[in-house]
């Protein structure tokens, strides 16, 4: 398939997809003659007025998520400029040559009128037995007796290196939340794998990176803050640095993290900042 950060086309339709499974995505409506801009099949994942989520099950078994942006009228913002779905096809392109696992694009496709953008979709294969870190956490750290568990320190060794090293290539997700990162467990080696997904907003540049780092661990942050306590997540930054070799201090890092966190409090930080006030 094509990967680049631009616009594929500045007028009409443009359809590309796995040569393999041209067939497969043909036989759900998503071929190139395909109505995509209004196919309705499966379950809907997520939706709004904007985007639409598809988890469609393929009669191989396989299964496969459709999403699909699009716009009533036209956007002045969207004017010769690359989709989201573009965006997300080639962060996860980028986090693959990192070794960073990451769901792979089955197909992609866009619609524009002058420049532009009306419409565009990616489908990406699911993750068998899997589940996002967001919903993990909840069922793993119910009894509130995991936080000091192997399995934590095994997970933020890995997720911490794998952001140690996107943040080294200059790699930035912009919406690192924990429901955006899959974890699939693995019978055969006993051990759980880390996938990154949904990135539209993702970029790899090489200035401001500084603010990069921040938006990527403030993002993981806003869940951490509730199952860790301030030492933990200082001593999880910590680890942070150690893989990626920075020179940034610990303390310098944390307090900038813990700023852009109070612009909008996650609601373990605002409960821990009125229990400091009593």
């Amino acid at each position: 398939m094509k990967i680049q950060r631009r616009f594929y086309i500045f007028h009409g339709d443009y359809f590309d997809y796995q040569r393999h499974w041209q067939k497969k995505l043909a036989d759900i409506g998503l071929g190139v003659m395909g109505q995509w801009q209004t196919l309705t099949i499966g379950r809907m994942a997520a939706g709004s007025t904007i985007t639409n989520c598809f988890e469609i099950s393929l009669a191989t078994g396989e299964v496969v998520f459709f999403k699909r942006y699009v716009w009533r009228s036209f956007q002045p913002s969207l004017f010769l400029l690359p989709s989201k779905p573009a965006i997300e096809m080639l962060g996860m392109w980028q986090l693959q040559q990192l070794n960073i696992p990451s769901l792979d694009v089955l197909a992609y496709g866009e619609q524009r009128y002058l420049g532009y953008l009306t419409s565009a979709f990616i489908v990406t294969k699911a993750i068998p037995n899997s589940q996002d870190l967001e919903t993990f956490a909840i069922e793993q750290f119910a009894n509130g007796q995991q936080n000091h568990s192997a399995l934590v320190y095994q997970l933020a060794n890995q997720l911490l290196s794998q952001v140690a090293q996107a943040h080294k290539a200059r790699f930035f997700h912009y919406d690192l939340k924990w429901r955006n990162i899959l974890i699939q467990f693995s019978e055969a080696d006993d051990n759980y794998k880390l996938y990154w997904i949904d990135c539209p907003r993702s970029r790899h540049h090489h200035w401001r990176w500084k603010r990069g780092i921040i938006v990527d661990l403030s993002a993981l942050s806003r869940l951490a803050v509730k199952y860790f306590s301030v030492y933990q997540r200082y001593r999880l930054l910590k680890l942070y640095l150690k893989y990626s070799k920075d020179n940034l201090e610990a303390t310098w890092l944390f307090k900038k993290v813990t700023a852009h966190l109070i612009r909008r409090p996650p609601e373990g930080l605002r409960q821990a900042r009125k229990a400091r006030k009593i």
